[in-house]
């Protein structure tokens, strides 16, 4: 998938039970300029994200997962080369 500049992509994942935990990882290609993309989770008033770093990897995980509805924000922070393709992957470690 593909982020612009300032957007923010929104992609549902549906935790069937309680977990461990919820992790998330976010990888892109680049060349030249560095783009800024933001990875984070969100279930109502359970948030996690990734620390913004000067690489092409972000990831963010939350402990004690609660079973229910999450999504995953892929956010383009600052993508002066858009739009950025973008890879992604989500794992939940049960009890």
């Amino acid at each position: 998938m593909s982020v612009a500049n300032q957007a923010t992509i929104e992609i549902p994942i549906n935790v069937q039970e309680n977990g461990y935990f919820l992790d998330a990882a976010l990888w892109w290609p680049e060349s030249g300029t560095h783009n800024d993309i933001d990875l984070s989770l969100s279930s109502g008033t359970r948030f996690e994200s990734s620390a913004s770093i000067n690489s092409v990897f972000e990831r963010c995980r939350k402990d004690g997962a609660a079973g229910g509805a999450w999504q995953l924000r892929i956010r383009g922070f600052n993508v002066p080369s858009s739009p950025q393709t973008v890879y992604w992957a989500a794992h939940v470690m049960f009890l």
